[in-house]
């Protein structure tokens, strides 16, 4: 048992020793108890905790950041209520998630971080944004180009027709009347 819980402690990349051992903070609630070998230390159990609590923060700031860059790669786009909803309840419980860490309530954070993460992504993936990124405008043109060339042919035409013979017809006006003005 001592060697599979030495190989998870090292899958997990736990150290032998607590980290700042030597240092007394109480606000991290790190205690210099040794890992033992038929278990895990409170202080490892932090360390996990913290590390998932800040993985959780990280992956909503990467989604609410690559949320703003659709966003604002689009400017012609609604931003729906839902979607502003989400991540603002996104960027509170990240909020929260940072004071909980700082106030030592790692299990609160890694909650709250985790509850960030998730409200990020449904925001990211909210239905009228996957439309759009899979639906860009470039390729709006490609569908409708073939459907209106067919029927812009034919007015092109008839508008080009219409136009020489209006030419004509004031040439023809312009020389009748000139006639009719030698004629007295």
């Amino acid at each position: 048992m001592e060697a599979a819980v030495g190989q998870l402690r090292q899958l997990l990349g736990l150290s032998p020793s607590p980290p700042h051992a030597d240092i007394d903070e109480p606000k991290l609630n790190i205690r210099s108890v040794p890992a033992s070998s038929a278990g895990f230390a409170t202080w490892e159990v932090d360390v996990l905790v913290r590390r998932r609590a800040a993985a959780g923060h990280r992956a909503a700031m990467d989604s609410l950041d690559s949320l703003a860059a659709v966003v604002k790669a689009m400017p012609e786009m609604d931003v729906p209520k839902a979607l502003a909803e989400a991540a603002g309840e996104s960027l509170s419980e990240s909020r929260l998630a940072r004071e909980a860490a700082v106030d030592g309530r790692l299990e609160d954070a890694a909650v709250h971080a985790r509850n960030s993460h998730a409200h990020a992504e449904s925001a990211f993936f909210h239905p009228q944004i996957i439309s759009l990124l899979y639906f860009p405008q470039e390729y709006k043109l490609a569908v409708y180009i073939p459907l209106f060339l067919p029927t812009l042919f034919p007015l092109f035409t008839g508008l080009m027709w219409d136009v020489k013979f209006y030419v004509r017809r004031t040439r023809c006006a312009a020389e009748h009347r000139r006639r009719a003005g030698k004629a007295d």
